[in-house]
């Protein structure tokens, strides 16, 4: 939890540090807290290379060693370090004014950059309040600036905004992905039609993949172009060589620091309804998260600012690190790892590096780097393995059967120590020659049979892998397969049991047995494949069940291979190709037009869904939905199950329709006019206070309530011969008495209130809302309570209040008035200052939902407290003058009573809220 910890006065010092870097990344920042002795595994040391760095932003490996690092000090700048030297000239200079988060923020190679020579940059664009992901030509060491192409404009920004997040990365798919954040406007993450708060995905021309999540003909252009979303602030990502798993940073909030897999698309990660761990079906959980607390410590931090895996192409770091994902702490100062092969467990690397650190990456020498942010005294960090490690065989020479003059090669893979030395051997005498990983043979003879295996060393010590055979066939025709079933033309369903049978003949051989049959599957999806299991080996038929869950798309199919091999290893490989039956689901509202969830995915009704049969799918829809200023509650779905339910794609085309039902809200009452009539110059003065509950313990002894005959107000002091002309509204205007007009709901009748006179030497509270007076003198006071009626008529929508006659020394100021149904049940929240609200639905299951309107910009914090005023569940907004919608997760609270405040910075309003399962 938040503040769990009283912050020591060191760290303090890094949270300062923190809070300038995160907040507002263009300030000066003060040096980094010193007397920190930085630990790391045996073997491992830390080294700088640049000292006098400015401020840097970001940082990337060029292919030829290079490292281009962006600074902000002096504006918009990327640098060059060559050869260990931070060259004088910058590369490019984008503008040279800079303020908060401002510079270049992310730097990215195209994968053919030694034939083009392109580099890629994200940076922010002041003047036009943009940023901008723009690709440019570098001659030597200099980025040619008039060669620039704008591949993605980001939506507008404020400059003074932050949480631009700012990775950029091309992925194994030769797709660029680019982080953004929610420029401290929560709800834009999860809104489809910006860029804020997401993974951007575009072809490197910044045109949108045809694979994207979200390429609906009626889409948007932003969109179309998103790859993730409900991010709070992808400061940082990686992507990982050979499996292309993207794992994203996100920066927390209040609570925790996340790690989460957007390998596959269209996934939300619930920011802001929910942080950290979380148990709504509707958003993705990190794949690692750790807790945001303010005191030093190894296992929780203020900001995870970057991460990578750990598979450069060489390295003499101990094979044990290949493979993991390694990430960094801003304000604690450590680096750790996720081991991926045993359920993302952390595993300690690096401690007391001291805070400050951004940007780990690893470098084409196979180490780890990272920048330490220190103002104009920044330092890029290298951390090297130099203990002596002995080679170690990663990858095995395997068996190979070959006919007569075909080419054949053998390989290792090794780690270890550098240099490392091959000598491959056959039947245990070395080759001459053969000194490489790979040994090959380009013609093979049949004296060419053999064992063969390689000795790897270095100057640690020696390793030999295990003796390969090589076969050699001669004068042998190849044998010929045959798939009997599936037919061509054949087609599935998920879910159901696919047979298989083949025969195979060969010239010398006749018939070949079971044993000379082996059967593989490869899914296809569109460009790209996902290897299968080998289904079965040594029989001529055999089964496999078509999986249920995966890939939901319909561009699918199975390819069935068969490779049968003969006696003497000579092999023939066919395949059938099986696709998928399809079907179309209509997806329906009652009412029409509000919006259900597909596979987690929200969706405008009518819509309708492509699938393929037998594939099972997600379904749903909020609880609670907004249509043209009308509320509604999820009822059921027509075909029965769950409000959140998994379905199998039918066999037919079918609708599934969810059904609604309205919520009274306050737009349904019947409004009425309450207009103030004085009886005479000087008229009654007291408290017309919030029509509600009775509510008690109210300060100074005020209370106020109604019902259906009346409504009144009290307080324990009265006053007398003093006439004060005006009525205070929401603290925004003063209206003289006979022009206060207020709007209740009430049918037509007559009501009877009851004032009360107060003394005005006391400035009470209701609501947190405060009542003016101006000051008397002592002997004006008057110790008892004076009270007197006034009659309330309501007629065609018109409420008139008239005091009665004897009431001629003051008058009446009205605070806060509410809307109230026939019968007083309360239909509004009520009004801050400056702010008016509703809350929805009263009693609430799934989610609480707040609509308001603020006439300035300004924060508004939700906070909700048990019944022993405990925080269960909050939320922080920055808003923008208007109205807005926002809400609070409850699905995972216990039923019972609790507590919403609504706050802003100078005041607050408490609501009752009950939760029901």
């Amino acid at each position: 939890m938040k503040n769990k910890y009283q912050p020591s006065s060191t760290f303090k010092s890094s949270v300062r540090l923190f809070i300038k870097f995160y907040l507002c990344i263009g300030i000066t920042i003060f040096a980094i807290t010193s007397g920190f002795s930085q630990q790391f595994p045996d073997g491992f040391t830390q080294t700088s290379i640049v000292k006098t760095l400015d401020t840097p932003t970001a940082m990337a490996f060029a292919p030829d060693g290079r490292i281009f690092v962006a600074e902000q000090g002096q504006g918009a700048i990327l640098r060059v370090i060559k050869n260990g030297n931070l060259l004088p000239e910058p590369a490019i200079e984008i503008e040279p004014e800079t303020k908060g988060n401002k510079s270049i923020i992310g730097i990215t190679f195209d994968p053919n950059f030694r034939n083009n020579q392109y580099i890629y940059l994200y940076y922010i664009i002041i003047k036009t309040k943009h940023a901008r992901v723009s690709r440019f030509k570098i001659d030597g060491d200099i980025i040619q600036k008039e060669s620039e192409e704008v591949i993605v404009e980001i939506d507008e920004i404020k400059p003074e905004i932050n949480h631009n997040g700012g990775q950029i990365q091309f992925g194994i798919d030769g797709k660029l992905y680019i982080a953004t954040g929610d420029l401290y406007k929560p709800e834009q993450a999860q809104d489809l039609n910006n860029y804020h708060g997401k993974i951007i995905r575009v072809n490197p021309d910044g045109s949108v993949p045809s694979d994207n999540p979200f390429t609906g003909a009626d889409d948007s252009e932003q969109k179309k172009r998103i790859w993730a979303y409900g991010i709070r602030n992808g400061f940082s990502f990686d992507i990982q060589p050979g499996t292309g798993k993207l794992f994203i940073n996100d920066v927390g909030s209040d609570y925790y620091e996340e790690i989460n897999d957007a390998t596959k698309g269209g996934l939300n990660f619930g920011w802001p309804a929910e942080e950290g761990p979380g148990k709504n079906p509707d958003y993705v959980s990190p794949l690692y998260s750790y807790q945001r607390i303010l005191e030093p410590g190894n296992d929780h931090g203020c900001a995870i600012t970057g991460g990578v895996f750990f598979n450069p192409a060489t390295t003499n770091y101990p094979a044990s690190y290949k493979g993991k994902y390694i990430f960094q702490e801003y304000c604690n100062g450590w680096i750790a790892m996720l081991d991926l092969n045993n359920s993302a467990v952390k595993v300690p690397f690096a401690t007391d590096l001291g805070s400050g650190n951004i940007y780990l990456t690893v470098g084409t020498d196979g180490n780890l780097y990272y920048l330490s942010r220190n103002g104009k005294n920044s330092i890029l960090y290298k951390i090297t393995y130099t203990q002596q490690e002995a080679p170690q065989i990663t990858n095995q020479p395997d068996d190979i059967t070959v006919a007569e003059g075909q080419s054949t090669s053998f390989t290792v893979s090794a780690s270890g120590t550098a240099t490392l030395q091959y000598q491959w051997q056959k039947n245990g005498k070395d080759i001459p020659g053969a000194t490489a990983a790979k040994y090959a043979i380009s013609k093979t003879k049949p004296q060419d049979a053999g064992q063969y295996r390689v000795i790897v060393t270095n100057t640690a010590g020696s390793v030999t892998s295990r003796a390969a055979i090589l076969s050699v066939t001669t004068n042998n025709d190849a044998p010929v397969a045959v798939i009997i079933t599936p037919t061509a033309g054949s087609k599935y369903q998920a879910g159901q049991v696919l047979s298989f049978e083949g025969s195979a003949t060969d010239e010398e051989d006749g018939e070949l047995p079971d044993s000379a049959f082996t059967w593989d599957i490869v899914f296809h999806h569109n460009t790209h494949t996902h290897e299968m299991p080998v289904v079965s080996s040594g029989k001529k038929k055999g089964t496999f069940v078509i999986p249920n869950t995966g890939e939901p798309e319909i561009s699918v199919w199975y390819r069935l291979y068969l490779t049968v091999k003969d006696s003497k290893g000579a092999s023939h490989k066919i395949y059938r190709d099986i696709y998928p039956r399809t079907s179309v689901i209509n997806f329906a509202t009652e009412p029409a037009g509000l919006a259900i969830t597909f596979d987690g995915k929200p969706l405008t009704t009518p819509t309708s869904i492509d699938g393929v049969e037998g594939i099972l799918r997600s379904i749903g829809t909020a609880a609670t939905q907004s249509l043209n200023g009308k509320e509604y509650i999820f009822d059921r779905w027509k075909h029965g199950g769950s409000r959140i339910q998994t379905i199998a794609f039918p066999e037919d085309n079918l609708t599934y329709t969810a059904v609604f039902k309205r919520v009274d809200t306050p737009d349904d009452l019947v409004k009425v006019n309450i207009n103030f009539q004085p009886s005479s110059s000087t008229t009654p003065t007291g408290y017309l206070a919030d029509i509600g509950e009775v509510f008690a313990n109210r300060a100074n002894g005020f209370s106020y309530g109604w019902n259906q005959t009346t409504f009144y107000a009290r307080d324990r002091y009265p006053m007398a011969g003093y006439d004060r002309r005006y009525l205070t509204l929401n603290h925004m205007q003063k209206i003289k008495g006979s022009d206060a007009i207020w709007e209740i709901a009430l049918p037509d009748g007559t009501y009877q209130v009851t004032v009360v006179c107060s003394d005005p030497l006391y400035t009470n509270q209701i609501n947190h809302l405060l009542i003016e007076n101006q000051r008397l003198s002592d002997e004006d006071r008057y110790d008892e309570v004076d009270e007197y009626e006034v009659t309330v008529e309501v007629t065609d929508g018109r409420l008139t209040i008239k005091p009665a006659p004897d009431a001629v020394n003051a008058k009446i100021s009205f605070v806060d008035i509410m809307q109230v149904s026939a019968g007083a049940r309360v239909a509004s929240a009520g009004k801050l200052a400056n702010l008016q609200m509703e809350v929805f639905p009263n009693p609430v299951s799934d989610k609480l939902s707040v609509k308001l309107f603020t006439s300035q910009a300004g924060q508004v914090k939700l906070t909700l407290t048990d019944v022993l005023s405990r925080p269960v569940q909050g939320q922080l907004y920055q808003l923008e003058q208007g109205e807005h919608m926002l809400s609070l997760p409850v699905h995972s609270l216990k039923a019972g009573s609790y507590l919403l405040q609504i706050s802003t910075p100078s005041h607050s309003f408490s609501k009752r809220i009950t939760i029901v399962k």
